[in-house]
């Protein structure tokens, strides 16, 4: 028997291909030299193997691929009409390269079948951990290759045990189908979810740098919390939630193996410090020196409308304002600040850590976990001034 091509990612997209019949000699010849431009020349020995099981090294299969293709277009000038792929494939190898010796049909819906039973999770009908590895090292090669970032979220249902205990394991499967449903009406199509094994979950985010990962992760831990689960009810906090945790590469991690020890362990920081929050791999706890500021701001919650307020006071590590909105303590926002002397304003994500209720609003406090390229140095700039007129004020 020969052994099947291992890319999984082409056979599933060759796969898609047949399934939705792309047509003419001349579409095919086209689809295929864009994907040999993605993946080389392993195309051919997939596409000739999916097809019709018979393995080539990459060159011969090219070889044979642009022959069927002559083929397919001579066997359609002679009966004027228009003939599938795979006819001209069967007369190919069955009757003039005599590879075939007991050739079967095999219906594009039964391989496709076949082929999520390899890389698909039985119980959720996300991916399973044998693509997710697969996946992984892709993208990594797509980060080297283009400078793009990726980042990885590592999702894990809070108090797991304790929901299978009150509610029975068969409660579980379905609560963890449908979280995996939850977390795939989330994210983009361009994103991959997989369950990583038992109750955790990994989502991989091509081309997404931290602060987009941030709001992602933030959409998809209030999507778990805003959701019914058959039995949520009975959880310690009386409802099905999730802790998160994430890391970005470039910025923490070289390699695919480093990128999801540190998601992971900032998936564990997020359950030490109280569960169903989001955390990042830099999201660490420091004490800064702390400044009187008035900066004019808005902040954006994640699916609700921004609103506007001042700051009192701003350090390094976040921000103090008052809020005519409650804010819920552990969620991710996004800030936006207008800094003195400057034509644009500064951007940056950060985590509410603290709310005190007054007799009108609230007082709020943020920290700040993250600021893209420029915009750290831009309010360190800011609290450099700050931090100058406060000394000379002091002599």
């Amino acid at each position: 028997m020969p052994k099947a091509p291992q890319s999984i990612d082409l056979t599933k997209t060759l796969v898609s291909l047949l399934g939705r019949s792309p047509g003419e000699v001349t579409a095919w010849r086209k689809r295929i030299v864009q994907l040999e431009k993605k993946y080389g020349a392993d195309v051919y020995r997939n596409l000739l193997y999916v097809l019709s099981h018979l393995d080539f090294p990459p060159s011969r299969a090219k070889k044979h691929w642009c022959r069927v293709l002559e083929l397919w277009e001579e066997l359609e000038r002679a009966t004027k009409s228009r003939l599938d792929l795979r006819v001209a494939v069967l007369h190919y190898f069955l009757r003039i390269q005599k590879k075939l010796k007991n050739p079967t049909v095999v219906e594009i819906n039964f391989l496709q079948r076949a082929e999520d039973s390899v890389i698909m999770d039985e119980l959720t009908r996300v991916y399973n951990y044998r693509y997710f590895q697969h996946r992984i090292d892709q993208e990594m090669k797509r980060v080297r290759r283009y400078d793009r970032g990726l980042s990885l979220l590592m999702v894990d249902v809070d108090d797991f045990k304790w929901f299978n205990d009150k509610n029975g394991h068969l409660a579980g499967n379905q609560a963890l189908r449908k979280l995996a449903s939850v977390l795939t009406k989330c994210v983009r199509e361009v994103d991959v979810v997989c369950r990583y094994g038992g109750e955790e979950f990994a989502v991989i985010l091509p081309t997404t740098l931290k602060t987009g990962a941030l709001t992602a992760a933030e959409k998809v831990r209030l999507a778990v919390e805003r959701s019914r689960f058959e039995g949520g009810a009975r959880q310690p906090n009386g409802q099905v939630t999730v802790s998160i945790g994430l890391a970005t590469l470039p910025t923490d991690a070289s390699t695919a193996e480093e990128l999801v020890a540190r998601a992971d362990a900032a998936l564990y920081r997020a359950k030490a410090h109280g569960k169903n929050r989001v955390e990042a791999h830099s999201d660490e706890r420091r004490e800064f020196a702390r400044f009187d500021s008035s900066l004019e701001g808005k902040l954006l919650v994640v699916n609700e409308t921004p609103f506007s307020f001042r700051t009192s006071n701003v350090s390094r590590g976040g921000l103090l304002f008052r809020s005519n909105r409650l804010l819920a303590v552990g969620s991710i926002v996004q800030i936006e600040l207008a800094l003195p002397h400057s034509s644009r304003t500064w951007a940056g994500t950060a985590r509410v850590v603290r709310v005190l209720e007054g007799e009108k609003d609230y007082e709020v406090g943020v920290k700040i976990v993250h600021a893209e390229g420029d915009e750290e140095f831009r309010f360190e700039r800011y609290l450099a001034t700050l931090g100058e007129g406060s000394r000379r004020s002091r002599k």
